[in-house]
Formats: C-alpha cells, sequence, structure tokens
C-alpha cells in the first residue's frame, strides 16, 4: 500500500478564518484541553518557542495516549500550518509518521473553509489500516466543530 494521502474540507459560517487559525493553531496548547478534555488531556513543550521546528507532547484521554509532533511549517498571513507527528503509540507501531497540512481561508460566500491534507507514512513491510484513516479524519472534524463552539463562546 505505501504513502497513503486523504484530504478533507470543513466549512463554516459561524467563524472567521482568522479566528479559527489563532484558535487551532496559534492557541492550541491552551485551546485544545480546555474543549475536548474527552481527547486531549495536556499539551507540554518539548522543543522550541512555539515557532517552526517546535516538537511537542500532547496526552490523549482516548485510545492512543501519547504523541510527539513537529511544527514543520506555519504561517499566519497566509494561514497554512503543517505539523508532523513523529512519535508516541498514537503511531500504533505501525507508522513513520502522519502530517497534517492545513490550509484556512475565507469563501466567496463568507464562510471560513480549512482544507486538510493527510500523508500518511507506514513503516517498512507495514500499511495503514483504513480504520485508522477513518479515524484520523474523524477527528479532525470533531476538533474544527469544537472549535468553531469555542469560538461563537469566545467572539
Amino acid at each position: 500500500m505505501g504513502v497513503v494521502t486523504r484530504t478533507a474540507e470543513a466549512r463554516s459560517s459561524k467563524m472567521t478564518a482568522a479566528q479559527l487559525y489563532k484558535s487551532m493553531f496559534i492557541d492550541m496548547d491552551k485551546v485544545m484541553p480546555k474543549i475536548l478534555p474527552q481527547i486531549f488531556k495536556s499539551v507540554r513543550l518539548v522543543e522550541g518557542d512555539g515557532g517552526v521546528g517546535t516538537v511537542k507532547e500532547i496526552t490523549y484521554a482516548v485510545k492512543a495516549t501519547t504523541m510527539i509532533q513537529k511544527l514543520v511549517e506555519m504561517d499566519p498571513e497566509a494561514m497554512t500550518y503543517t505539523k508532523v507527528i513523529i512519535g508516541g503509540d498514537v503511531l500504533m507501531g505501525t507508522l513513520e509518521s502522519v502530517a497534517y497540512h492545513s490550509v484556512v481561508e475565507s469563501s466567496d460566500s463568507g464562510e471560513c473553509v480549512v482544507k486538510l491534507t493527510v500523508v500518511f507514512t507506514p513503516l517498512a513491510g507495514q500499511e495503514v489500516s483504513e480504520d485508522y484513516i477513518k479515524d484520523s479524519i474523524a477527528q479532525s472534524y470533531q476538533t474544527f466543530y469544537a472549535v468553531e463552539a469555542h469560538v461563537q463562546a469566545t467572539y
């Protein structure tokens, strides 16, 4: 099977692109454990200052309990953000990495749109299960809608 790439897109008329980008990416360390405590227990800075190259350890309250992610691209003006999961039991011993590339845009109809490309890279001789792929995309949607509710309550 090899490397698997999936795309997803979510839209909202309840927040601006700037509000989404700030809450979901810039303020992620504070926002995610607060708005999704059933998923995120904590976010701990391992290395870096929050910019590109920063490594974080996320502790989960669900199936997998740890994830080590590295920020490889962040451009607040273009509203792009790319993180790569490089460690933790979230990789299930079958994946080398999972890269999430997000682009936040405003649509012509005034909606906020986040476009997500996820690249699953398995370890040599391993395959990525469709269930893992579906769960990863579903968690991304769950996070998006939780951020939407948070933005509505905050702004």
